[in-house]
């Protein structure tokens, strides 16, 4: 027999041998798998009735703002929970309802709903870098700012406004709830 023919002998009879094999194999392994089964949709309701769990819902505390409070900052955002105290930095803007409040640092207490705004590189003779308040049209640059978000009520320091054809600056404004300002070291021009 030539070595070829011998080796395709072996080839086939080897074959041969292993289709039984084969066979058995795929046949033993398609009875150990299975596909995925359709939830019944009996069990589902029968887990509702007996979830020990109820669902609740908490009351709203009392001190909540009426408005939510918006915020962002170019350079960070830090939040410390444990204290509830919320610090941007560099062109940081908060808002509350018909408030906006631009400056270089807004410092935001969640339990006083208080927040503190200022100006950290003081002395610029850019306006446009100057903290800035808007309430509806009105709008004023300032140093320094608290406004209290539940009472309304702001303390400013260093303020520059425009009311009408004139303008203010005040070196301490109190503003109330009831939009009456009290102002302290006031000057006032036409010019701007």
């Amino acid at each position: 027999m030539h070595p070829t023919r011998k080796n395709s002998y072996y080839f086939r009879k080897s074959l041969l041998n292993a289709i039984p094999f084969l066979v058995t194999s795929l046949l033993f392994l398609n009875s150990l798998t299975w596909g995925q089964t359709a939830k019944d949709s009996s069990l589902l309701s029968i887990i509702a009735e007996t979830d020990s769990t109820k669902s609740t819902t908490l009351p709203l505390s009392k001190e909540q703002l009426d408005y939510s409070v918006s915020y962002q900052s170019l350079d960070s955002i830090v939040y410390d929970a444990a204290e509830k105290k919320l610090h941007l930095y560099e062109k940081a803007e908060i808002a509350y309802d018909d408030v906006r409040v631009k400056a270089d640092y807004i410092y935001y207490h969640q339990d006083s709903s208080i927040m503190t705004a200022m100006e950290l590189k003081a002395g610029q003779p850019d306006s446009t870098a100057k903290p800035q308040i808007t309430q509806g049209q009105e709008s004023s640059t300032f140093t320094s700012l608290q406004y209290n978000f539940k009472s309304k009520r702001a303390l400013v320091e260093n303020a520059y406004s425009q009311y009408g054809e004139g303008f203010i600056l005040s070196e301490q404004v109190k503003r109330n709830n009831d939009n009456s300002i009290n102002g302290f070291g006031n000057l006032y021009t036409t010019c701007n």
